[in-house]
């Protein structure tokens, strides 16, 4: 079964069907009811034909870290299984028009709408960014304006369909969101979605959709040129959507710029430093709030999880071999709970199988020291 299914299909995996939503060139979406009577939408890749079961196996790596890469501003996935004679992967349902409706119905965004839409994007591309995934295909179809905050979905499809079937996946793209670099097929890079994110804004700002975008390097669209992108971020949409991928903005830098832009002229509140700029996030902690155990990495002691967090980023390799040793793993999560008491770091997401190896440590790090998380590798 792929997404050119029967629309009338009422049953998938453990979800009752209750409605068709749509398709794009990767899957079908159905919204669907679980026993419990939670709502989600139960999407069908497309994994018949060539090259099937690679999908299914690309598809699956990529959905294990979107689980954990779905804090800020992406739909949860809420379960998946690919083996299933119909294939599916469950994402949390939010209630609300995707962006590209609701500008068309209502016309564009403006002020905190725009500012709302801005941090939720850039959020989700770094954290997809931070767990080496890609989204290759954000456009105003893809992002949900939920009341609570917009969501980010569809991702990984691009990456998983360009590695075995690059027919599909060009196919698939949409040509005024897709960087003037994307040769039809190629597996999607971080700095293209950082392209298609500017011209998502530029769209959510004007509500016009370029055409002369597509294969066009040497200037922004004329909808960037024209001044309608608000004035805290006039200045950063042009710059992702230069045709030099080198010249754009990393996701990281990208998100703290957009918070800086969108707070710009607010009153800080003190201790607010979820979103803070570099030069605001404070130093180590050097005095300990009581006595503790030091920790033992690297040949040295620390006595506090700020300066392991330092110590973990100067030396990555021994950090990343630390989260790989599973009795390494625990004797850093029982110091933390019995010695720095500290419950504010995702366990869970720490002891997961990561999709790359130094994931694990690149989060303790952003977690104690975000100052440096932009520059750990």
């Amino acid at each position: 079964m792929g997404a050119t299914s029967d629309e009338a299909v009422r049953r998938i995996g453990p979800y009752e069907i209750e409605r068709y939503l749509g398709r794009n060139g990767f899957a079908s979406n159905h919204l669907g009811r679980d026993r419990e009577g939670g709502q989600a939408v139960v999407t069908v890749p497309r994994v018949s034909g060539g090259g099937a079961d690679r999908v299914r196996r690309e598809l699956a790596r990529d959905i294990e870290a979107a689980r954990i890469a779905t804090r800020y501003g992406l739909a949860r996935v809420l379960g998946a299984d690919l083996e299933a004679r119909v294939p599916w992967i469950a994402t949390e349902y939010t209630e609300g028009p995707t962006l590209l409706e609701a500008v068309r119905r209502h016309g564009p965004l403006g002020g905190d709408e725009l500012h709302r839409l801005a941090l939720s994007t850039t959020a989700a591309l770094s954290v997809l960014h931070w767990f080496g995934l890609v989204h290759g295909d954000l456009t105003p179809s893809n992002i949900l304006l939920a009341s609570d905050a917009p969501k980010v979905t569809g991702a990984g499809f691009a990456r998983a369909y360009a590695a075995v079937r690059p027919d599909l996946a060009a196919r698939a793209a949409t040509p005024e969101y897709t960087a003037p670099e994307h040769r039809p097929g190629d597996e999607p890079r971080p700095e293209e979605d950082v392209y298609a994110w500017a011209a998502v804004m530029a769209f959510a700002a004007t509500g016009r959709e370029d055409p002369e975008r597509a294969g066009t390097a040497a200037r922004p669209p004329a909808s960037a040129r024209e001044g309608a992108v608000e004035e805290r971020l006039r200045e950063l949409v042009p710059r992702c959507l230069t045709g030099d991928p080198s010249a754009r903005l990393g996701s990281e830098q990208l998100m703290i710029s957009v918070v800086a832009a969108c707070n710009r002229g607010r009153t800080r509140r003190p201790g607010a430093l979820l979103f803070a700029t570099p030069s605001t996030f404070p130093g180590p902690r050097t005095e300990p709030l009581r006595p503790l155990s030091p920790f033992r990495f690297d040949g040295r002691v620390h006595g506090s999880a700020h300066a392991l967090a330092e110590a973990m980023h100067a030396s990555p390799r021994s950090a990343a071999a630390l989260f790989v040793d599973a009795k390494e793993r625990e004797r850093l999560l029982t110091w933390l709970d019995s010695e720095i008491q500290d419950t504010s770091l995702d366990r869970g997401a720490l002891t997961a199988r990561f999709h790359r190896p130094a994931d694990a440590a690149a989060m303790f790090v952003a977690h104690f020291r975000p100052d440096l998380a932009a520059g750990f590798s």
